[in-house]
């Protein structure tokens, strides 16, 4: 398993990339969410210390979220 260390607002999941991937949180606080057509932001779920977070896509299809963190973690 590959250790990331993660800045504060960097985003680690954009919508429509291939690859989703899984990320156990050790440290700090995650969010899954998505984009309207408005630009609205729609919250999907947060991930705090010990739990996992990822979108359920087949790993050939497009994601449909976004991850990124909201603290260093």
């Amino acid at each position: 398993m590959k250790k990331l260390h993660i800045s504060k607002g960097q985003i680690l999941q954009k919508d429509g990339e291939l690859n989703s991937k899984i990320y156990h949180v050790q440290s700090g606080l995650l969010r899954s969410y998505s984009i309207d057509e408005r630009g609205k932001e729609h919250i999907f779920m947060f991930a705090p210390e010990h739990w996992v977070i990822s979108d359920s896509v087949p790993p050939d299809e497009p994601t449909m979220l976004f991850i990124d963190a909201l603290e260093d973690s």
